[in-house]
């Protein structure tokens, strides 16, 4: 089910290290030598057309099992003796049409995904890994089935097959976010409630168990696979997992995926605690894998050696700032000691620094961009780095340019120039019912529908909205608020959880859909961009914003702060001279009280306005061409440490220039202010 994690783990080695201690015999033995790859079948290889492309990655690509078995060589090449391939039954979709293509939405239990292929094509999968000298391991599903009716469901058709809601976090039966061990009642939630809302098999209820070790004996009979792997077994029932084992214990090996790393340290005894009561053969030591990652990769990433740990390390953990200070750690990034105050500042080493100091000293100031104008003249006075830049070579230049990314209109509203408003219009109140209905909202055109999608941050302002909502909902009877999208960090999870409790309350009931931590994507992103009236951007900064394009294509008017790349769209802006809570939430309210005083005229011309502007790629490069050419070319004139040969203008095509290798270029700025480098050729040389 954690797709996302484990296909971090291929060729996780089914080691020692790697696993709960195991306390059976040969089956066990046998795998724990064992390297194994995970496949995702539908990704890994048709049938035909090794290496063709997926247009639509939300349905099936191609992948097939007799794809697999052709392809068997890639894998041993690598070294693998092993393959843990993707649940085998039968899939079903969600309520936007997307496929279960990586088998975690099972329909029916007992029949082969047909996308697949066919029950000869996965026996001889089977057949010939063995004859190879491989051993395969099957996924299997068992704390779930997936989206829609279960009545259709094979063999958990009755209602009383799954768990209710009780005892579950919010009106969608989510697991308490709080974490397994923030109370009892989280952990009963973390196997009792809804996994990513698919409906939970209740293992207690009567037929349950029996029904699922049936479906293991028709697996292990017909296909013949080495081992399973217990799905989610983390959110089921401990017991339930040694009964579902107990009978293939000693032919066949399983392995337990409890996906724990709330806490390191108690995580690790809940997985030990599970492999002890028979719950599997043996259990992927998640706690431990983030435990050693953490160790591992910082130091790895930095290019430094064993030796640099006592130069680096305070008390058991990677310190930045002992890290900066150390003299010792030039040496270990290749770098002189001279190197030092080039990449400091204020007192801690800076990468950002280096490359303004780049720019500095070897362009004179020139070459820094934004990736907007606004955004470039903020951050030049607000962060310290860039204040000893000279100006670029115009005499109204400032010290970094700002030019705004491109977009596409494709997949948008706006990419037909031929629809005409009313027909935009028409189409988005359709949407918005479609919406409504899908979020549980009250249904009717009279609503204004504000909507928030992006990561639930301080940075994007979600704690402003969270702070402002109850007064807005109050004062305007027919303003619905969705927001929607991943917690990023932990004000944007507050706010989350404020907004929910808000919702849970019934003060505004058909009037909010804010659950906690959904991404939305595909179907539902575009209904959600075709059916909102407002689109929220409270950010307290913003590089670029790309969110309000989007949004504005669709229709949409953004109500949002006037900051760094946003105030583009058509809408209803506030400024703000301050970044605390109180301040933004009163200035963004008095913005959306103006939103919905614009008449229906008012909004269609802005609409109409929003549906027109354009932001071309062609733009964009040529802006960076001419920045170059003019900022820090200058002509033939010696500046910024270069000077130009006679042949360079005919040979850099306009805006492509930016694409060819060498040593002195742009550093583009974005958000976390992370220099991007793109490399000029060898026909630019240092100035003497």
């Amino acid at each position: 089910m954690r797709s996302f994690v484990l296909s971090l783990l291929l060729g996780l080695s089914l080691a020692a290290a790697s696993f709960a201690p195991v306390a059976h015999a040969a089956p066990a033995d046998e795998w724990r030598s064992r390297t194994i790859y995970q496949v995702v079948t539908d990704r890994f290889a048709p049938s035909d057309c090794w290496g063709q492309p997926c247009s639509d990655l939300d349905s099936y690509c191609g992948g097939t099992w007799e794809g697999l078995s052709k392809r068997l060589n890639y894998i041993t090449d690598m070294g693998f003796d092993a393959v843990w391939i993707s649940p085998v039954s039968k899939q079903g979709s969600d309520a936007f049409g997307a496929a279960g293509y990586h088998g975690y939405w099972p329909a029916d239990l007992f029949t082969l995904n047909p996308a697949f292929g066919s029950q000869q094509q996965l026996q001889a999968l089977v057949h010939k890994c063995h004859n190879s000298g491989m051993l395969v391991m099957f996924d299997m599903v068992i704390n779930h089935m997936g989206h829609g009716d279960v009545s259709s469901f094979n063999p958990f058709n009755a209602s009383s097959d799954y768990h209710d809601c009780n005892g579950c976090y919010g009106p969608y039966c989510d697991i308490d976010p709080a974490g397994i061990f923030a109370s009892p009642a989280a952990a009963a939630s973390f196997k009792h409630c809804k996994l990513a809302g698919l409906p939970d098999l209740n293992h207690s209820s009567p037929g349950v168990l029996s029904r699922m070790q049936q479906v293991f004996e028709h697996t292990l009979a017909a296909y013949k696979p080495d081992g399973l792997q217990l799905d989610a077994a983390g959110h089921s029932d401990t017991s339930f997992c040694a009964a579902l084992t107990s009978e293939i214990r000693n032919s066949t090996f399983t392995v337990g995926e409890l996906f724990l790393v709330d806490n390191i340290s108690l995580s690790m005894g809940v997985v030990a605690d599970f492999v002890k009561a028979g719950g599997a053969s043996s259990a992927f030591s998640f706690p431990m894998a983030i435990a050693l990652e953490k160790v591992l990769r910082v130091y790895e990433h930095l290019n430094l050696t064993p030796e640099a740990a006592p130069l680096t390390e305070h008390y058991g953990s990677l310190d930045v700032l002992r890290f900066a200070n150390s003299y010792a750690v030039y040496e270990h990034l290749n770098l002189t000691p001279e190197a030092a105050p080039l990449t400091e500042h204020n007192g801690a080493l800076d990468v950002l620094r280096g490359a303004v100091m780049h720019m500095r000293l070897h362009q004179l100031g020139c070459g820094v961009v934004a990736v907007s104008p606004r955004y470039a003249a903020q951050i030049s006075k607000k962060l310290s780095c860039f204040w000893d830049l000279v100006p670029l070579g115009r005499p109204d230049a400032t010290h970094m340019r700002g030019i705004t990314n491109a977009l596409d209109t494709s997949d948008s509203l706006a990419a037909d120039d031929s629809m005409s408003l009313d027909a935009v219009l028409a189409l988005k109140s359709s949407c918005k019912v479609q919406l409504q209905t899908l979020y549980g909202l009250s249904r009717g055109q009279q609503y204004s529908l504000a909507a928030f999608v992006g990561r639930l941050t301080q940075q994007k302002g979600v704690d402003v909205i969270a702070e402002a909502a109850a007064a807005l909902l109050a004062r305007h009877p027919l303003l619905q608020l969705v927001v929607v999208g991943p917690a990023g960090d932990p004000v944007g999870s507050a706010a989350a959880a404020k907004l929910c409790s808000l919702q849970l309350s019934g003060a505004f009931p058909g009037r909010m859909f804010c659950p906690l931590d959904r991404y939305v994507a595909g179907a539902e992103k575009k209904l959600l961009l075709q059916a909102t009236d407002f689109c929220l951007l409270p950010s307290r900064f913003e590089p670029c914003g790309l969110v309000d394009i989007e949004f504005g294509w669709n229709g949409c008017l953004v109500i949002g702060h006037d900051t760094g790349g946003l105030g583009k769209m058509p809408g209803v802006y506030f400024t703000a001279r301050a970044s605390h809570l109180g301040h933004l939430a009163r200035k963004f309210e008095a913005a959306v009280d103006a939103a919905m005083a614009l008449t229906v005229s008012d909004r269609h011309s802005m609409t109409a306005q929003a549906l027109a502007r354009r932001f071309p790629v062609e733009g964009m490069l040529g802006a960076y061409a001419d920045t170059w050419k003019h900022d820090v070319l200058v002509g033939s004139r010696p500046l910024c440490g270069l000077h130009l040969q006679d042949n360079i203008l005919p040979w850099l095509p306009r805006g492509m220039c930016l694409l060819a290798p060498s040593f002195i270029g742009f550093a583009i700025l974005s958000t976390g202010f992370a220099p991007l480098w793109f490399w000029l050729g060898a026909k630019l040389k240092p100035a003497t």
